[in-house]
């Protein structure tokens, strides 16, 4: 996703990446509620829908240990 908001920044405004590489993982930790409520709600799969909860929380709590600097 860091690729995506450098390609969008340089390519078609000619400026640096608008977002920092920290708010870019904080986007792509909560886009995770999108396949959790689907497979949760929808699916009613729920071994599925925790499997991406506890990865989501993973990624979480690794983030959060890198950026606490």
């Amino acid at each position: 996703m860091t690729w995506l908001n450098s390609y969008i920044s340089e390519n078609f405004f000619n400026r640096p990446p608008i977002f920092r590489e920290s708010t870019v993982e904080v986007i792509a930790i909560f886009l995770n509620v999108i396949p959790f409520r689907y497979y949760m709600l929808r699916a009613k799969m729920d071994y599925t829908g925790r499997g991406i909860l506890l990865v989501t929380f993973v990624i979480g709590l690794t983030y959060f240990f890198h950026y606490l600097d």
